[in-house]
Order: structure tokens, then sequence, then C-alpha cells
């Protein structure tokens, strides 16, 4: 099997310079990587994975990183990505860790991890590594951003129960580290404020995005014999853990009590259930194609993806 060494003795140069350069690093001249790669081509070098070949077939590996696997949601995300990344000659890697910067062959990025830091973020765009961002608004130089309207969306959702006559307001929100959770949460608050509600005046819990963290707050606030009427969550599986519990104890959604939630991923439709529903496998599927733009002609480009109320 060609190593990296016969390589670097065929191209003479040092053994570095070939795994820099067959890494896409940005301190290797164009010129010098081009002849390097090419070189690699000819003697039909394979990576360290036996399964990523630098020939005409040559197979990109894109990271999609993401907080967690469990759920609907990041089912839908990977297997639109997916998708599109396989017709496009290119491998998907799903990697739910926090070190981006650890992963040794990496050619593209997909990012839906908060915990993701943007030091990390910058050193694969200063390499010159495509990286399209799904969490979080902030500017990164040469990335890209994919985002869904979560502050907009939170905020409508919240308009749409206020119009149903809501005044007692119980918030469960989503991971602290979570962009997307303080966005709808901070969407909610302005619509409260903007219709004459103390924000201060609403009781707070801070969920998980799971059905399990529904449940258990949900049973906490009837255990509590908490005074509302209007419970709003972070996501439609916190909210499905809520109605469970609020069916036990007899409650009738959309009579006693209204509830909320935010994907439109509901397993079933519940009358006086209220979400904010989006297009997952469009924003999925745009994702991936700006990657792929972006290894033709690194551009920034910005996008959000526009949520709409559904009431059932």
């Amino acid at each position: 099997m060609v190593t990296i060494k016969d390589i670097a003795k065929a191209c003479n140069c040092a053994v570095s310079t070939v795994s820099y350069a067959l890494n896409n690093d940005h301190r290797i001249p164009e010129e010098t990587k081009l002849f390097i790669v090419e070189k690699a081509r000819e003697l039909g070098y394979v990576g360290k994975s036996g399964k990523k070949k630098v020939d005409n077939n040559y197979i990109k590996q894109i990271v999609l990183c993401v907080y967690t696997i469990n759920g609907d949601l990041y089912t839908e995300i990977f297997n639109s990505i997916h998708h599109i990344l396989h017709i496009s000659n290119c491998k998907t890697l799903i990697y739910c860790g926090d070190k981006v910067d650890n992963i040794q062959w990496m050619d593209g990025l997909i990012c839906l991890n908060a915990k993701i830091s943007r030091r990390q973020i910058e050193e694969l765009t200063y390499k010159k590594i495509p990286v399209v961002l799904m969490d979080r608004e902030e500017h990164i130089n040469n990335a890209s951003n994919i985002l869904i309207d979560n502050f907009q969306g939170g905020y409508d959702v919240t308009r749409r129960c206020l119009e149903k006559g809501c005044k007692k307001f119980i918030y469960i929100s989503g991971p602290s580290s979570n962009n997307d959770s303080s966005l709808r949460m901070n969407g909610f608050l302005k619509a409260l404020k903007q219709n004459g509600i103390n924000p201060n005046s609403v009781i707070l819990y801070r969920g998980d995005y799971t059905k399990d963290s529904g449940r258990n707050i949900a049973n906490n606030i009837l255990s509590l014999k908490l005074d509302f009427d209007c419970i709003c969550c972070g996501n439609d599986e916190m909210a499905e853990g809520v109605m469970e519990v609020l069916d036990k104890n007899n409650y009738v959604i959309g009579k006693d009590v209204f509830v909320s939630g935010f994907d439109g991923l509901t397993s079933r439709s519940r009358i006086g259930y209220i979400t904010g529903y989006y297009d997952r496998n469009n924003w999925a599927s745009i994702s991936a194609y700006t990657l792929l733009r972006k290894f033709e002609k690194n551009v920034h480009s910005s996008l959000k993806i526009p949520v709409e109320v559904v009431e059932y």
C-alpha cells in the first residue's frame, strides 16, 4: 500500500508537507498542493480509512456534527443531507462530540451543535474547509448560515396562544447551551411583553428537548398545583410529554388548557395544540447544497427558513 512517505519521496519533499497538502492545509501553496495531490493519484494512494482514494473518483468526507442523534428531527435532517451528498459523490459522517478539530479527515462540515466553539469553526475556515452552520447566527468568515427563524417562530406561536385568551403562562425551554432554544424563548417573552403581560410573571422551566423531560416537568407542575392556562414548550417532543400527563389527569387540551410546541413534529394531530412548523427537508437540503457550492466557490451566504403557525 502506498504511504505518504512514498509520496514524499516521489515529490522530493517532507512527509509533513504531503500530509498538509492532502488535508488541504492553507500553509501549502496551491501549486505545490496540486502537484502533490496529482502525484498521490498517480501512485494510487489510499487514506488511513482504506476507503478514501485520491483519484478522479475522489469521495469527499462531509461531517454532520449534531448535538444528539435522538429524535425524529435529527433523523429527517440526516436523511435529507445524506441523500443530497450521496448523489454528489460525498460520504456523510455523523459526529456527536464537541471537538471537530480532532477529526483527522474532513473535507467539509455541516454543524448543528452549539457545543462546537467559534474557535474551532474559525480554524476550519482558515484552512479553507467549507463550513455551513445550522445552529447559530454569529458571523464567522467564510462560513455560511442556514437557519430556522426561531425568534419570529417563537413570537408568532405565542401570539396565537394569546389570541386564544391565554394569560397565565408556563414556559419549558430547551438546553441552555442551545441557541435555538434561547431564540424561541426570547420570541415568546417579546410577544408577552407587547401584549401587556409581565415576563417576570411567567413560570420558567428548563427541559432537554426530550419527551421524558416534558413528562417530568408536567408532573412537577401538577404536584405544585400551579395556576396556568397555557404551557408553551420549546419543541414538540417536550410538548408531547406534557400532553400525556395532562391527558392522564383529565385535562382537555384546547379547552381546559392550551399547549404549544415547535418543529411541527407531533406524532398525531391534537385538537387545541399549537406548534411552529418549518420544512425540515428543505432546511437540510439547502444546507447540503450550500456546502457543495462552497467547494466550487467559497462564498458566504445566509438564509432563514420561515416558520408557520399550525393549529390543530
